[in-house]
């Protein structure tokens, strides 16, 4: 990845390189469970992430009733040049961002008699990240960038969907 831009309060041009390898493999253990794993190697301008890997599992508790999925994977994310460099209020100081990220889901359906069908999905996640990158006004009200040392991000997501099938009628609500 490659991008470049002027940058007139330097009155030079700046540019960023971004490469990445990704990695990826999927294991269907059985019928019911299946993995992955993927790995990814950063390199951005003179830093380099050897071994960032994604961790995925998931399997089927009770046919089509109940499934479960987890997912662990560590990330790093480079300033922008916006970041960096906006004329008013960018710091070329910046650090990247690291983390992990996690996730768990609970999901299924039920079908009622033959017309109705309930699709349910819940998802907690947490995730904590060190150097995340955020604008905030300083004293003087300008926006500036900068890292802030760790945020913790934790909550539940709930998903419903229902359907009504008759023939050509077909009612959803989710």
């Amino acid at each position: 990845d490659y991008t470049q831009a002027y940058i007139s309060n330097y009155g030079e041009w700046r540019e960023q390189v971004q490469w990445s390898l990704i990695n990826q493999a999927t294991l269907k253990m059985n019928k019911k469970m299946s993995g992955s794993l993927l790995i990814k190697s950063w390199l951005f301008e003179h830093e380099f992430q050897p071994f960032l890997p994604s961790l995925g599992l998931q399997t089927q508790l009770i046919k089509s009733f109940l499934n479960w999925k987890v997912n662990v994977s560590w990330q790093a994310s480079a300033p922008t040049l916006n970041d960096k460099y906006w004329n008013i209020g960018g710091n070329p100081t910046l650090q990247t961002e690291e983390g992990i990220n996690t996730e768990c889901t609970w999901e299924g359906e039920m079908k009622f008699k033959s017309h109705f069908q309930l699709e349910y999905q819940a998802t907690g996640y947490y995730s904590n990240t060190k150097n995340w990158i955020l604008w905030v006004p300083n004293e003087s009200g300008l926006w500036t960038a900068q890292n802030v040392a760790i945020v913790e991000a934790k909550g539940v997501e709930l998903r419903t969907h229902f359907k009504y099938l008759k023939k050509r009628l077909k009612i959803q609500l989710g």
